[in-house]
């Protein structure tokens, strides 16, 4: 058997489901995770191929999910969240069934590990964005003993990953009542080993041996619509010096250090692999909802009767407005992140000098420095839609000649 390395998402369901133990998990040179298929002991029984997220594409399938712009009720859950707080009120609810919540959290190490959350508190560190791809294999088996034993599962985390653990389930006939899946929009998963670099360069060079005591990706201290790095030491906040020139939220958008697969994601569309999807309402200013979104704001789109059934069941704790898919509209509903020649020269730089490198990235470039500035404008001069489109176009161009050299 053999498996295209720039199409694998890295999910772990075909490494959960070999039967005969033909494939181990290895990492690649970019520090994603990927199997390793030994043909000497494989059976052929292409249980590998039925759980692959990338056997099927998404992309152009028409669907038309319902849509609605939601905000939590509890302004202190709106402020600790990367927008409007869905997550915390459907996992709520979850929780006081005595179910479990999975998701991702990072470890003390500050790397990116899925999660299974029993309690509130545990939910918590679940919470708030994480642009970085996390290993999830080993959570296969634990979602399967809790799907045994009767209990309300809700599982959290890329398309990809939702659809790998999706497929699996199907494939061991392991019952799904219990199961609510909640995909995100997701802009590409960057490699866990750039994001190692990155760590040991601000905590050696910019925080100067400080340790880091809390870490945010998404914080609100500006506005929920930037992204701005938040990062509290030992000493006290050095958020600041981060985003003023060593932001991992810089490196991530160039999106060089994201995941091969990502630029053929098979599931940019509105027909959507869980019972919810959850992202930001980045247009919510020309959608015309009621809604107080000035703390943030979460787009969901409902794409099962069992999604409506539990996000109804949220109806003490959200503040939901329908909306409409022309509304809601965001690029990576439409189509993946472009490709770009100047991925290759990253990687050619970062296997000469890795801090060096990140040391280049992280202080981001004048194009992405432009487009954080013009947005809002944009957005509210009702020409974001528009833009969007004609950058991607052109992105899109540029990425085709380049792949073409």
């Amino acid at each position: 058997m053999e498996f295209d390395r720039v199409l694998c998402c890295g999910c772990g369901a075909c490494v959960n489901v070999c039967p005969v133990r033909a494939i181990t998990w290895t990492v690649n040179a970019e520090g994603f995770s990927e199997p390793q298929i030994d043909n000497d002991i494989c059976i052929d029984c292409n249980k590998c191929r039925k759980v692959c997220p990338y056997e099927t594409n998404h992309v152009g399938v028409n669907a038309d999910p319902q849509v609605f712009a939601a905000v939590h009720s509890d302004a202190e859950v709106v402020r600790n969240s990367s927008s409007g707080g869905v997550f915390t009120a459907i996992s709520d609810v979850i929780l006081a069934r005595k179910g479990v919540v999975y998701g991702v959290a990072f470890d003390a190490g500050l790397q990116p590990v899925y999660v299974r959350a029993s309690t509130r508190n545990e939910r918590d560190s679940v919470r708030g964005s994480k642009y970085v791809q996390c290993d999830g294999k080993d959570v296969y088996s634990r979602v399967v003993e809790d799907l045994n034993s009767g209990r309300e599962v809700l599982f959290t985390g890329t398309p990809c990953q939702v659809s790998g653990l999706k497929l699996y389930l199907s494939v061991i006939h392991v019952p799904t009542d219990h199961l609510y899946l909640v995909d995100n929009v997701c802009h590409g998963a960057a490699s866990p080993l750039v994001w190692r670099e990155y760590l040991a360069y601000i905590q050696e060079e910019v925080l100067t041996g400080k340790r880091i005591e809390r870490l945010s990706m998404r914080s609100k201290k500006v506005a929920w619509q930037k992204q701005y790095l938040d990062c509290e030491t030992e000493s006290g906040d050095e958020s600041d010096i981060l985003n003023a020139g060593a932001s991992w939220n810089k490196l991530y958008l160039t999106t060089y250090a994201t995941r091969p697969s990502c630029f053929d994601c098979r599931f940019t569309s509105y027909e959507r692999v869980g019972d919810l999807t959850c992202a930001d309402y980045w247009n919510i200013e020309n959608a015309g909802v009621s809604l107080d979104y000035s703390g943030g704001v979460n787009l969901v789109l409902v794409s099962s009767k069992k999604g409506r059934a539990l996000l109804d069941d949220c109806a003490g704790t959200l503040q939901l407005e329908e909306s409409n898919k022309k509304a809601c509209w965001q690029i990576h509903l439409e189509k993946p992140v472009v490709y770009t020649g100047k991925r290759a020269v990253f990687w050619a730089k970062l296997a000469r000098d890795k801090r060096m490198t990140v040391k280049e990235y992280a202080k981001g470039s004048r194009f992405n420095a432009f487009t954080r500035t013009i947005t809002p404008i944009l957005r509210k001069l009702g020409l974001y839609t528009m833009a969007v489109r004609m950058l991607s176009f052109a992105k899109g161009v540029i990425g085709s000649h380049a792949n073409q050299d």
